[in-house]
């Protein structure tokens, strides 16, 4: 029985580097901050949990900034959710947008 050799090894290692590759999804998702009463601010976090939206920390003074993180196309659709949830009290900032690995 012949060992293994160094391109054996090669093959090997770059068929496992293909399937890690392969298995990650990095997409664009752009942090948008909703500004809102208390009311408000759970509603809108409840609904943006149930569509998927990635909710991050949330600021608490006479106001509850939250801080999500949502795809390009979705930032019209949570200010449009942030409006008719606040009853056209929040106000909404878009912010930077990165690249983040859903796969890990």
């Amino acid at each position: 029985m012949r060992g293994r050799t160094y391109p054996d090894f090669a093959a090997l290692t770059t068929q496992a580097v293909i399937r890690i590759d392969a298995a990650r999804e990095i997409v664009l998702r752009r942090e948008v901050t909703v500004t809102s009463s208390y009311e408000a601010a759970a509603q809108i976090e409840a609904e943006a949990r149930r569509r998927g939206y990635a909710v991050g920390a949330a600021e608490y003074s006479d106001v509850v900034a939250q801080h999500f993180a949502v795809a390009e196309e979705e930032v019209v659709a949570l200010a449009a959710l942030a409006a008719k949830l606040s009853a056209g009290g929040a106000r909404v900032v878009p912010g930077e947008a990165a690249f983040v690995d859903l796969g890990g």
